[in-house]
Formats: C-alpha cells, sequence, structure tokens
C-alpha cells in the first residue's frame, strides 16, 4: 500500500509539473543519500529531525529512492502562492510605504538607498531612524533587512512592521525613544529586489538573484558575503565542503554561491552600505522555520563571542510565538540552526566589524512564519513576534562595547617620505572607543627582494595553509604547490611578507588544473591585512589541458602593500587532479625585519641616528580582549644626511567624520570636516561622485590645527551647471583614512 502510495503521488508530480514540499525526516548529513552534492531546494529545516524541500517528479524520485522517510506537506506551491498573491505589497508599493514613512516622520526618519543598483538597474531603499537623521553621528548603527531570497515575501512585511512601530512609538514610548536617540538604525524590507521583483508576479517559488553567470541565472545572495574574516580559511567565501554552498551555476543550483565574493550588484551594495555606516549589530530575516540563529554558520564551534551570543539570541527567541502556540522560536548557532552555511550576512557582518573595522558586534538572524507564501492573516502576528526581538537587539546596540570587544584594527601610518636620521613616526588608531589599545608594536623592515618564485628554494616566501610543496606537477625546474585532491577540501597558500604594488603591475603565474567542472574551485585573491580576501579576476574551474600563464591587473591596488593568495575548494564526492600553480610574480622577501618595540603605549615612536638607508615599518595594536591585532599597511622611509626632521603630524582626538547639512538639500550645502590629519599645507581634497561613480566636482578645504574644516558646495558641477535631483557621494581620502558619506539633492 505504501508503495502505491509514493506511485500515485509521483504520477501527480508529473502530470500537474508543478513543485511541492516534501518534509524528509533525517539528520543534514543523511541527506547525501538523496544527491552528495546537497543539489536540492531546501525551504526548511529542524536539525536533526527534518528538512523541507521543494521538488519536482525527479527530485522526488531521488528521495524516494534514498529510503529515507518522508511526507508532502505542500502539494502546490503555485496554488499556494495564488492564494496570497494579492495580500503582499509589491516592489513599488513597499517603496511608497517607506516614502511615507519619511514624509510622516521627517525629522527622525529619512527616505535612504544603498549605493549600487542592482543588476536590472533597480535601487535597493530603506529608511534611517534616528534622532539627528540627516547627520552621521558616532553611534552605533542597527539594521534590520529583508527578502534576501525573492520567494520570502513575509519578511519585507515584518521590516516594514519594524520601521512603523518605532516611528509610531517614538514620543510616546520612552524606552523606543532613548533606542532611537541612542542608535541609528537603518531598514531595508527588500536586498534582492530584482528576484522579488521576478517572484512576485507569476514565477514559481524563485529564490536567488538575477545576474546570468556561466549558463545560469541568479546566485544565492545569502552565500555571497566574504565569509567570516576570522583568519580561517574554512570559513571563507566558497567553501562548499558539508553541502555549504555549491559552485554550480546552473539555474537549478539553489546554493550557488556567485563568480566570487561580493559579486552580486545587492550584496556589494549593503556591504558598503555597511562599512559605511558602522552597522555592528543587526537582524536579517529569512522564510521559514520559525527560528532565531546566530554566527559561525560554517562551524559547530561558536565564537569568541559565543556566551553572549548564546544568552541574547535564546532571550530573543524566547519573546517570538510560534504560530501554532506551540512554544516559542528555536534559538542556535546556524550551523546547526537549520543547517551549515557559508558566505551567509551574519558571519559577515560579524567578522567584519570584530577582525577588520574593531568594532564590538552582534548580529543575528531569523527564518519567520511558517511558510514561504504566508497567509495573509498570519502576517500580523508574525511581525509582532519580529517586532520584539528587533527592538530588544536594537536597544542593546548601544551598550554592546562594555560586553564585546574587537580587534585592534590596522592602524594607518602617517606619510613621512625622506627624513633625518632624527625622526619621529606616529599613526593613526582607529575606533579606539570600542577596542581600547593598551600598546603598539612597531616593525622595522629592509633589504627587500622582489623576484618571480619558481619555488625551488623552499617556502621561505609562503605561508603554507593546506597547500603543499609539490614535484609532481611543474612549469619550470621540478617544484610547485599544490591544493591537495581531496573531497570537502579547502586549502590555501599566501604570501610571508606585503609587496607594495606599483603603476604597471600584475600578478602573474602560471597553473595547471583539473578540477570537477562547476563543483571544485580554486582562486588568486588579495588583501591588504590577511583577514578581507578579493577574488582576482576568473575562479578556476575543470581542465586546463597543460600549463597556463594567467595575468592579471593591479591598477585598484597601487600604491597599497597587498599579501596574495591562492585557495581550493571542494565539495563531496567526485576528485580530479587539483590545481597547481608556479612561477609566481610578485613576490616579495625582507631579508632583515626587527621588531623595533612591543611596549608603545603611544601612537608615536621617536627615533634618533637612525643608520642611513631604505626601510619600511608596519605597526599592530594590543588590546586585553583579543591580543595582537593585524598589521599596517607598510610605510617607506628614506633615511639620508642632511635632512632636517619631518614634523611631527599633528594629532587629533577623535574619529574622522563628514558631516553634511542640510541633507537634503535645494541647492547649497555645507560639508564640515572633523578630525582629520592633513600633512603639508593642511589642504584636504574632496571629490563628489555621481551613482554611477563618475567624479562630478572637486573641491578643497582647509583644515585648523585640530583637523576640522568646512566648505560650501553650490550644487554643480565642473562646469557650473546645477546638478539633478538624486543621491551623490563626497569623499575625502588623506594619507591615514578615506571617508565617504551620501549628499541627497532634491531641487
Amino acid at each position: 500500500m505504501k508503495k502505491l502510495f509514493i506511485v500515485l503521488i509521483i504520477m501527480f508530480i508529473s502530470l500537474s509539473a508543478q513543485d511541492m514540499i516534501v518534509r524528509v525526516y533525517a539528520d543534514w548529513h543523511d541527506l547525501v543519500r538523496i544527491d552528495p552534492k546537497y543539489n536540492f531546494d531546501i525551504a526548511a529545516g529542524k536539525s536533526s529531525e527534518w528538512f523541507d524541500i521543494v521538488v519536482d517528479h525527479h527530485d522526488l524520485s531521488q528521495i524516494t529512492a534514498s529510503g529515507l522517510p518522508f511526507e508532502v506537506t505542500v502539494s502546490s506551491l503555485e496554488y499556494q502562492k495564488e492564494l496570497v498573491r494579492g495580500t503582499y505589497l509589491s516592489y513599488a508599493q513597499i517603496n511608497d510605504s517607506l516614502r511615507h514613512l519619511a514624509t510622516n516622520y521627517p525629522v527622525i526618519c529619512k527616505f535612504d538607498s544603498l549605493p549600487i543598483r542592482t543588476y536590472e538597474n533597480r535601487w535597493i531603499y530603506g529608511v534611517k531612524i534616528s534622532d539627528n537623521v540627516s547627520i552621521e553621528e558616532n553611534e552605533p548603527g542597527f539594521s534590520i533587512d529583508g527578502c534576501h531570497h525573492s520567494r520570502e515575501w513575509a519578511t519585507p512585511q515584518a521590516v516594514l512592521f519594524f520601521a512603523d512601530s518605532m516611528l509610531r512609538s517614538y514620543a510616546s514610548v520612552p524606552e523606543i525613544a532613548e533606542i532611537i536617540n541612542t542608535t541609528q538604525i537603518f531598514c531595508f524590507p527588500l536586498i534582492n529586489v530584482d528576484g522579488y521583483v521576478y517572484d512576485y508576479p507569476g514565477q514559481l517559488s524563485w529564490r536567488k538573484n538575477r545576474e546570468p553567470f556561466g549558463g545560469g541565472i541568479g546566485a544565492d545572495p545569502n552565500r555571497n558575503y566574504g565569509g567570516s574574516i576570522n583568519g580561517e580559511i574554512a570559513g571563507y567565501w566558497g567553501a562548499a565542503d558539508e553541502g555549504q554552498v555549491s559552485h554550480n551555476p546552473a539555474t537549478s543550483s539553489q546554493i550557488f554561491c556567485g563568480q566570487s565574493a561580493f559579486s552580486g550588484d545587492e550584496i556589494h551594495a549593503y556591504t558598503t552600505y555597511i562599512r559605511q555606516h558602522k552597522i555592528t549589530t543587526g537582524f536579517s530575516l529569512h522564510s521559514y522555520g520559525e527560528q532565531v540563529m546566530w554566527a559561525w554558520g560554517y562551524k559547530a564551534q561558536g565564537t569568541s563571542d559565543s556566551l553572549l551570543y548564546n544568552q541574547k539570541g535564546i532571550y530573543m527567541a524566547s519573546l517570538m510565538q510560534r504560530l501554532s502556540g506551540g512554544g516559542t522560536y528555536t534559538p542556535g548557532q546556524s550551523y546547526s540552526n537549520p543547517y551549515p552555511t557559508c558566505g551567509n550576512t551574519r558571519d559577515w557582518v560579524y567578522g567584519y566589524n570584530k577582525y577588520v573595522a574593531g568594532l564590538s558586534a552582534l548580529f543575528y538572524g531569523s527564518e519567520i512564519g511558517t511558510a514561504f507564501y504566508q497567509p495573509q492573516g498570519d502576517l500580523d502576528n508574525i511581525s509582532r513576534q519580529v517586532f520584539k526581538a528587533a527592538k530588544y537587539l536594537s536597544g542593546f546596540a548601544d551598550s554592546l562595547i562594555l560586553v564585546a570587544e574587537g580587534f585592534v584594527p590596522p592602524s594607518s601610518i602617517y606619510a613621512l617620505g625622506s627624513v633625518g636620521q632624527n625622526f619621529t613616526i606616529g599613526w593613526y588608531a582607529y575606533n579606539t572607543y570600542d577596542n581600547h589599545p593598551v600598546r603598539w608594536e612597531l616593525v622595522e623592515l629592509s633589504n627587500s627582494g622582489v623576484i618571480t618564485d619558481n619555488l625551488e628554494s623552499g617556502t621561505t616566501r609562503w605561508i603554507l595553509e593546506g597547500f603543499t610543496l609539490s614535484t609532481t606537477q611543474s612549469h619550470s625546474s621540478s617544484h610547485s604547490f599544490f591544493s591537495g585532491n581531496t573531497s570537502n577540501m579547502n586549502t590555501a597558500v599566501r604570501t610571508a611578507h606585503p609587496y607594495i604594488v606599483q603603476a604597471g603591475d600584475s600578478l602573474t603565474f602560471w597553473c595547471w588544473h583539473n578540477l570537477e567542472t562547476n563543483y571544485d574551485v580554486a582562486v588568486a585573491e588579495i588583501s591588504v591585512n590577511t583577514k578581507e580576501w578579493f577574488c582576482l579576476a576568473d575562479r578556476y574551474n575543470g581542465n586546463s589541458s597543460g600549463w597556463i600563464k594567467k595575468a592579471i591587473s593591479l591598477t585598484g591596488w597601487v600604491g597599497q602593500s597587498v599579501y596574495f593568495r591562492f585557495r581550493a575548494m571542494s565539495d563531496e564526492s567526485q576528485n580530479n587532479g587539483g590545481f597547481y600553480v608556479d612561477d609566481i610574480y610578485p613576490v616579495n622577501y625582507f631579508n632583515t625585519v626587527s621588531t623595533v618595540s612591543s611596549n608603545i603605549t603611544d601612537t608615536l615612536y621617536q627615533f634618533t641616528d637612525h643608520p642611513v638607508g631604505q626601510y619600511y615599518f608596519y605597526v599592530r595594536g594590543n588590546n586585553n580582549a583579543c591580543g595582537w591585532g593585524d598589521f599596517s599597511q607598510l610605510e617607506q622611509v628614506d633615511v639620508i644626511v642632511g635632512i632636517n626632521e619631518s614634523p611631527e603630524p599633528f594629532k587629533v582626538t577623535g574619529k574622522p567624520s563628514l558631516i553634511i547639512q542640510p541633507n537634503p538639500s535645494v541647492d547649497h550645502t555645507e560639508i564640515i570636516l572633523n578630525n582629520f590629519a592633513i600633512h603639508g599645507d593642511r589642504t584636504a581634497s574632496l571629490a563628489i561622485y555621481d551613482v554611477s561613480g563618475r567624479i562630478i566636482q572637486k573641491l578643497q578645504v582647509q583644515l585648523d590645527d585640530h583637523g576640522s574644516g568646512s566648505m560650501t558646495w553650490s550644487g554643480q558641477d565642473k562646469q557650473g551647471r546645477a546638478v539633478p535631483s538624486g543621491i551623490y557621494f563626497v569623499m575625502i581620502n588623506t594619507d591615514s583614512v578615506q571617508v565617504v558619506e551620501q549628499i541627497i539633492m532634491s531641487r
């Protein structure tokens, strides 16, 4: 009888050609019995109990063949969608709702957008809520976002409900007034705008964005972030072990992680915005499953702040009642609540702030509700549960610094150039209020040598993280680096010393690869701090059919000291020959490296009678909570005879900031600079860009002894023409820092 029932189900799906949801009762690792590459569409899950899978007749045949117990929970996703379509807001209606909030509460709410358009040329809109909404204050930032996945329709509604409830309550609820007065709140209901617009009118359960690559359409935005950025290669973008992501760009591949980290325009836009606005705490909404989850997603071991994550996450979950009345949301680390992921929002926001920006951070996610296309009658209840947890977390943002601390981020050494034998090195330290540095280590490097490394002299210039020195394959002589070729592999090799990129430089190397097409991948990467890595050009996939030469321009990195890395990732099952690399240029090495001091308590160090010659310096900071942070960029100093000591750079006491007022502006707006350290004549150069990245105006501001100054922009371009209404960006670059702020012209 049971076999007959299964046959009838398969016949029904074949005839109807509609997707359905099947609940499979199994542990995550048991799902390899369905497909060893986890090439199926997971809708929701509960660790070690069940997983809901979106299936067609072919998928159901695989589930049946696996022998795992299952049942059909939704017989037609299309029918479920049609029942509720008219009760949800379209993209245009969501944007109108955001505009109405800004119009109704202009003192504390501002209509805003992420700084980059999507692949299909749409803006990702949101609102900022703050007591000084037109000013970028030095306050913690809290964000709440929805709809990374197109079909998760309830999430934008919940974000709008949160924004509306906070704004309505500001004048009458002291607790909410206190949150808004001390925290900058950013609400973005639709991150995956293109996918939502595609899914909303009539497509069937679309998950990804709409960017084409490799013959397929779309990448999973919540697998496209840079990863954990904590130094563990298993946590970086693209790690494909345990079914965390797929490198298969086929349209049917639901967890394709994209061509490279941040390759999706919506993720590039959101991460840029987060960097610009000091967003350290937040709540990213998905559906469905009624869960609250937190980092890490790529491994079972928790973060260094796991006790705090657990405490706050469990409490948030206890505030959120299930629709069925069967208790509250399930809390847990997202590795097992519901399943392993890599390149998700939670890991990246926490990792970037903790390890790169030196900020206190906690970032949570939630799987809300019980369906993709939730009945309209459930939305108010679900949104109220989200509001309770999000209000609590946003209220905690201001006190986060007291209980969670970031690493000391890389400082910026003030440029010196040529100096006499008596000179002072000084540096600017970032976000010290959050990371509390107690001492500094200054290192001097000299006698460098830049070569094309054929690897015949060993691995002194490299740090191996799973790669090995091999004689199996080589382009020249007898040695090369080899990635390995095992299942669930994450290996890397990187340069030991940084290299200062010169104009016209390219990273060149020879590589040989035989990698399972669209599943196992190798990449070349670049970093300025050894924590955050960016892919350079192509991913390496398939069979190269011999050694091939690669030359990748480094134009965008000129003047920066960088590290290079080669990394390989594989999934379960099929293993081919792996990835080899040889004859790599430029590879730098300093033959003399000496620690000047590891116990400097000020942000400067004075040299007396220093030997003549060319030297490089970098510095790093230490705090009691985390130990040593990462080294700064290299700063070249030429010590010669007969030069008076360069004047000590004037010191500033706070974080550099740009203030734009009024903003939005009808014509003229004042640009105010505070706490910028500028050498020479102390003139700061500003550039104003339009949304396409084109420079429309260049300006200069004279700074006082405290690094402050101001000027007025008339809203004109370089030809003296009034710029049209829209969003613009003002950027200041100094020797020590880059700051970007948004200007809205509303004519």
